[in-house]
C-alpha cells in the first residue's frame, strides 16, 4: 500500500494518522513515514485497512436513525 493509498483508506474510514497510530499502539511518526512513502506500510496493515475501507463503503448509513 502506497502512502497515497494509505491516505485514501484513512479518509474513507474517517481516521487521521494519529488515530491509526493510536489504534495500532505505535508512534505517530511511523504512520507519517508510511504516508510519505519513506517506509513501506506493512502488508498486514495495508490489507486490514483496505478491508475496513471496503466494508465502510459497502455499508450504507442508516436512514432511520432520526426516528
Amino acid at each position: 500500500m502506497t502512502g497515497q493509498e494509505l491516505a485514501s483508506a484513512l479518509a474513507t474510514i474517517g481516521w487521521s494518522g494519529r488515530a491509526l497510530a493510536g489504534r495500532l499502539g505505535c508512534d505517530e511518526k511511523l504512520v507519517r513515514l508510511w504516508l510519505a512513502d519513506q517506509l513501506p506500510t506493512p502488508a498486514p496493515i495495508g490489507r486490514w485497512l483496505a478491508s475496513v475501507a471496503k466494508a465502510i463503503d459497502r455499508l450504507p448509513v442508516p436512514d432511520d436513525w432520526r426516528t
